[in-house]
Order: structure tokens, then C-alpha cells, then sequence
């Protein structure tokens, strides 16, 4: 269970208990509603980034946890981060993660805390009316704030980790936000979105995604699997049967030849709309011989 560790009016810091070389901090992101509030819980106000997750595997996880959405200016940040460190000590291996804000923070954080490794999902590197101005989301939110300057690109200048910043290239204000990052591992996830980390959980593979990162292990095939995921609720979406075999079979041929296990992936899917459509089954068939072949 986690154990409040630092209590202010901005910011609350918990520790789950749990011993092991590694240790996770994580950074709550911005809430739009009250589905993640929990007044019972250790903070009074809301569960940390991931807590259930990372206790459901016994992992090592100290959570900052905002107490409203000031991405995180406030004068509190740096007593909360020394509080982060003196826990941290027992630990070999520190990484850092969040998404949205919670990735803000994540940045902000990195050189401060000392991390090896950094996961950002989606993360804003200005939301200040100067710097930011591009970004028009969470407006009034932002409005509520006394921005205390940060810089992340100057912090990130000396970060001497790994640092793996995820986001949907095709999500215009994402990829504005990550291009003022220098340095750093990325890791594109197209149709995913800016929710992009529910995606690979309900793709069933966050937890090998995280674990191949921290471990420093390729992550292509989740972010195939996840893309894919993705793109087909897209298409449940939008398209009925008919047409969603259609758009997967194209898409499989499309990938034929560059990415034959991608496109295996979509084909399959193709037939989950069309069991039995002959044209289908015939390219299903020669891609499954290419990967028995490879394999």
C-alpha cells in the first residue's frame, strides 16, 4: 500500500513500499474529470500515475502526484523532488515516466532526479502563453497558472540518460511539442492519438513495451501491434464490414514487400471483417509462407 511520503497544497509524493533495484517515478497527468478522484485514498485527492499497475507487480514506485492541473509550477516542485531523492537512494536504477502533463514532468524532472532512463508519452514541453502559444489545448486550465519559467530544453541539455519520448507523428500539436526536444530515442505510434499509452494497454502489451525500454530492447514489434490495434478501432468506427476488409487488404499490400509481418497483421484483421473472401485468404496465404519462410 502506498505510504504519503510528502503532503502539500500542489503537489503529494507516495511510496508504494515495494524493494527491488529498480525504482519507477511517476507523474500524474492532467484530470478533466472526477473519474480518477479518490478522497480515501493516501493523497485525498487522486491515485498516482500507473499506482495499481505498478503494485499489482510488485515494482518499486514512488508517485507524484499533482493536487490540480498546474503542470507542475509551483513553488512546491523542488521540496517534492528532494523528498523523490532521499527515497531514491536505496535504488540502483531510477526511471521516470508519465504521459500528457504527467510527461511534462517527467522532463522537467530528469536532470534534477538523476534518472538512467526517462518514458514520455505525448508530453508538453511549453504550455506558457509565450513559448506555447501554438498549443490551444486546455486553455482554461492553463489560464489558472503562474508560470514559474521553466525551460525543459535547457534542463534536457545536461540530462545524461536515456530518454524515450512516444507520440503519434500524425497528431499535429504532439509533434510540435516533441520537436523542441534535442537528443532523445523517438518512438512514433501513428493512429494512436494522444491517449497513446491506452492503446498499447488495450493492445495488451504495455507492460512488454515499458519492460523493453527499460531493459534498452527493440520495441518495434509492440508499436506494430499497437498501431494496428489502434487502426482497426478506427475502422470499427467509421466502417462497416464490407469496406473494413477492403481498407485492411489494401493496407496489406501496401506493406507487402517493406514489412511482411505488419502486413500479416493487417491481412488477418481483413479477415476478421470477410472470413472467407477468396482474394483475402490467397494473400493471407503467401504472407503466412513468407514469415514461415523467414522463420
Amino acid at each position: 500500500m502506498t505510504s504519503a511520503k510528502f503532503l502539500g497544497k500542489d503537489i503529494c509524493v507516495g511510496y508504494n513500499g515495494f524493494t527491488g533495484p529498480t525504482a519507477f517515478v511517476t507523474f500524474t497527468s492532467i484530470l478533466n474529470s472526477s473519474e480518477r478522484v479518490d478522497p480515501n485514498c493516501w493523497s485525498g485527492f487522486q491515485l498516482g500515475f500507473g499506482e495499481k499497475y505498478f503494485a499489482k507487480k510488485k515494482q518499486p514506485a514512488i508517485h507524484v502526484v499533482s493536487m490540480w492541473n498546474h503542470w507542475w509550477n509551483t513553488t512546491e516542485m523542488d521540496e517534492a523532488l528532494e523528498v523523490v531523492c532521499e527515497l531514491l537512494v536505496r535504488f540502483e536504477k531510477v526511471v521516470l515516466y508519465g504521459a500528457s502533463m504527467g510527461g511534462y514532468g517527467a522532463l522537467l524532472s530528469a536532470r534534477k532526479i538523476g534518472a538512467q532512463v526517462v518514458i514520455a508519452s505525448c508530453p508538453q514541453v511549453f504550455v506558457d502563453f509565450d513559448r506555447g502559444s501554438f498549443d490551444n489545448r486546455w486553455m482554461e486550465l492553463r489560464q489558472k497558472i503562474s508560470f514559474v519559467g521553466h525551460d525543459i530544453p535547457r534542463e534536457l541539455a545536461n540530462f545524461k540518460g536515456e530518454l524515450h519520448v512516444l507520440y503519434d507523428p500524425k497528431h499535429e500539436k504532439d509533434r510540435k511539442q516533441v520537436d523542441f526536444i534535442d537528443n532523445f530515442f523517438a518512438h512514433e505510434v501513428r493512429h494512436a492519438g494522444h491517449f497513446l499509452l491506452e492503446t498499447f494497454n488495450k493492445a495488451g502489451v504495455l507492460d512488454d513495451l515499458i519492460s523493453n525500454l527499460v531493459g534498452g530492447r527493440e520495441v518495434g514489434l509492440q508499436i506494430r501491434i499497437a498501431e494496428t490495434f489502434a487502426l482497426h478501432e478506427q475502422v470499427k468506427l467509421h466502417l462497416g464490414s464490407y469496406e473494413g476488409a477492403d481498407l485492411y487488404r489494401e493496407l496489406a499490400l501496401l506493406f507487402e514487400d517493406s514489412d511482411p509481418d505488419f502486413a500479416l497483421s493487417l491481412i488477418c484483421r481483413a479477415c476478421e471483417y470477410r472470413p472467407g473472401g477468396g482474394f483475402i485468404m490467397e494473400i493471407q496465404k503467401r504472407l503466412q509462407l513468407a514469415h514461415r519462410t523467414k522463420t
